[in-house]
């Protein structure tokens, strides 16, 4: 009889998960922590001055880039890495002051590592060799010292890369691609190389599509040289490596 009372007790008191907490479930492991301040090598103060000045400058970057281009710069995937990297920075600083939004920041991270990496090895390795020029400073900017700051960050964070999210990130980069082909085919190609109206585009939306996994995994394999090196110079109980959840 009591466990029967218990059984109904344990039945009324369960609720049934919202959209949101299933959807937080599946993305984050149950041991997962908001490491977004931590810094290895310097103080605090220091990594915060640096994300608050990439901010700035990434802001400055999206001034110019607009103004130049205008309504036209939305059709370039370096514009919305660019957007994305400077909401990462902007939710970094927040995160000093308010820590709630602390996974989207971290999520924002990841995805703003592949993007830029994707970009830069695609314009370096195959538009530029087909006669792209680095005619402004924001081009360079934009092609190669974005990833230069966020890898900048990661040698002095703690953030690591959950595979789980690699799907996430393929999914959003998927809708980019598929939102920007009518676009290109109907208002203006961001390059005439990937027009979407010839065979070139097919193989640049393969190799696309391979940069990013290309990018996450390197990430997450930088994560196992990074965490063991703090291990072995850092008296921190929570960088240990074979310690944390990856999927």
């Amino acid at each position: 009889m009591a466990r029967a009372s218990v059984a109904s007790s344990d039945s009324e008191s369960y609720t049934e998960p919202t959209c949101f907490q299933r959807l937080d479930r599946y993305f984050w492991p149950y041991d997962a922590t908001d490491r977004l301040t931590a810094s290895i090598f310097t103080p605090k103060a220091v990594l915060f001055a640096y994300r608050l000045a990439v901010l700035l400058g990434l802001l400055t970057l999206l001034f110019f880039l607009l103004q130049s281009r205008g309504s036209e710069a939305l059709a370039y995937p370096e514009t919305w890495g660019c957007l994305a990297a400077a909401s990462l920075y902007f939710l970094l600083c927040v995160n000093y002051l308010w820590g709630r939004l602390w996974k989207f920041a971290h999520f924002l991270y990841e995805l703003s590592w592949c993007v830029e990496l994707c970009c830069s090895l695609v314009y370096w390795l195959f538009l530029y060799p087909l006669g792209r020029d680095v005619s402004t400073w924001y081009d360079a900017c934009l092609h190669g010292g974005i990833a230069v700051l966020l890898f900048l960050d990661y040698l002095n964070n703690t953030i690591y890369f959950y595979r789980r999210h690699l799907r996430a990130i393929l999914l959003i980069c998927s809708l980019y691609i598929l939102l920007n082909v009518p676009i290109s085919l109907a208002v203006y190609p961001a390059y005439r190389e990937l027009s979407y109206s010839n065979g070139w585009s097919a193989l640049g939306v393969f190799l696309e599509l391979l940069f990013l996994i290309l990018a996450f995994l390197a990430g997450a394999q930088l994560d196992r040289y990074k965490y063991k090196f703090m291990q072995r110079s850092i008296d921190d109980p929570l960088v240990d490596f074979d310690e944390v959840n990856h999927e």
